[in-house]
């Protein structure tokens, strides 16, 4: 009789562990987070790329050791990005107003997003500040309204 019980008990939880497994094989079944499967990661042409501003610091992380009041150089990407304009970035031979008119529009994209810590830049005079309350005030070296700024 304990024989027959237990083959019984092997028979149950048998059963119960093929039909765990049949569930994760299954196309239809939920998979844990954890078990979901991915699509393969797909590299983007670099003619493809497209940004949220037109200048970038020298590392990541500048934003850190900045104060309040501190503001800091930032390189135009289209001075490292090559076929810049293929990715919306302006000619190198653009006027200011040119460049400014780009990265307004740039701006009002990224301004529609809350992203924690961005703060303000100038894309004329190439500089960066952490408060983003000075968000469209005047750039305190060429007067033009400064525009949203991500660190990361």
């Amino acid at each position: 009789m304990k024989i027959a019980i237990a083959i019984i008990i092997v028979l149950v939880v048998a059963a119960i562990g093929a039909a765990i497994v049949a569930k994760r094989r299954s196309p239809n079944a939920e998979l844990t987070p954890a078990k979901k499967i991915m699509p393969p990661t797909q590299m983007m042409p670099p003619g493809q790329m497209s940004y949220s501003q037109l200048d970038i610091t020298e590392r990541f992380g500048d934003n850190e050791r900045l104060k309040p009041d501190e503001w800091i150089s930032t390189q135009p990407l289209s001075k490292t990005t090559p076929n810049g304009q293929a990715s919306g970035l302006p000619s190198a031979d653009a006027t200011n107003d040119e460049v400014y008119a780009i990265a307004s529009k740039m701006s009002q994209i990224r301004e529609s997003i809350a992203i924690p810590n961005d703060g303000v830049y100038c894309p004329i005079c190439h500089i960066a500040n952490i408060q983003l309350a000075k968000l469209h005030a005047p750039c305190p070296k060429c007067g033009r309204p400064l525009l949203k700024f991500g660190w990361d």
